[in-house]
């Protein structure tokens, strides 16, 4: 049977291949189902948790770092999932979930200046998705005019 690794950084696993028990990585998955399964019931605060204690276990996987940063942001707490996007992008930087997640978080909080420079870094990374990216860039450019100007 084929050894995975499941987004554990090498020095969470302990030894399973040489016939140890190992429940790191099970109590890592299951923290990843856990959170997923919650998330989608609209349980953030208790998907965060399962979420932060794949973190806890080790995480090396981009996917949970944009899932704690979607769910702070859901939350409410933008510093917290800039934190965590920012760290999915450092292990992935072009992990498009969470270079459209950042951007959108941007846009929500009007951190336009921020939105635009990171609908460029988009485009390098998913250049098929041009128009999507562009039409967003237009309308944070209205945003920015308006707010300049006073318009609504």
């Amino acid at each position: 049977m084929e050894q995975k690794n499941l987004g554990l950084s090498v020095n969470s696993q302990r030894s399973c291949d040489l016939g140890k028990f190992c429940s790191y990585q099970q109590d890592y998955q299951e923290s990843i189902d856990q959170g997923f399964e919650l998330q989608k019931l609209g349980k953030f605060k208790d998907a965060s948790d399962s979420y932060q204690r794949a973190v806890d276990l080790g995480a090396s996987d981009a996917s949970v770092y944009v899932n704690l940063g979607i769910i702070h942001k859901k939350i409410g707490n933008v510093d917290e999932a800039l934190k965590n996007l920012n760290m999915a992008l450092e292990i992935q930087p072009s992990n498009i979930a969470a270079i459209k997640s950042k951007m959108a978080l941007l846009f929500e909080f009007q951190r336009w200046d921020e939105a635009l420079d990171w609908i460029d870094y988009a485009l390098r990374w998913d250049p098929g998705s041009a128009d999507e990216h562009n039409l967003l860039k237009l309308s944070l450019l209205k945003n920015l005019y308006n707010g300049v100007h006073g318009k609504e």
